[in-house]
């Protein structure tokens, strides 16, 4: 899970908690892109607006990754601009 708010963090760490979900969290672009290259990683699970790039800097990134182009993406934003919801699909994201 890649969220760069505490709160929103702490809260969707908790219920993905409830669902018997193993999760790792990182804060930003940079820490995702450390643990996905570590493995061990089934699903990314990630914000829109992190600090430094954004989650669908992430999702290009991946796809450009043979280890990661096939791994399930989704982006969480209380955003609804069609723009970033082209680009997120464009970017390879699976849902947002």
């Amino acid at each position: 899970m890649v969220e760069g708010d505490d709160a929103a963090g702490e809260a969707i760490l908790e219920l993905l908690f409830q669902w018997n979900m193993d999760t790792v969290h990182a804060v930003d672009v940079a820490a995702a892109r450390r643990q996905l290259d570590a493995g061990g990683i089934d699903l990314v699970l990630s914000a829109l607006e992190l600090p430094g790039e954004r989650g669908i800097e992430l999702a290009r990134w991946m796809r450009s990754q043979r280890q990661h182009r096939r791994l399930p993406m989704l982006l969480l934003s209380a955003q609804t601009q069609r723009d970033d919801i082209v680009a997120a699909s464009q970017a390879g994201v699976e849902g947002f």
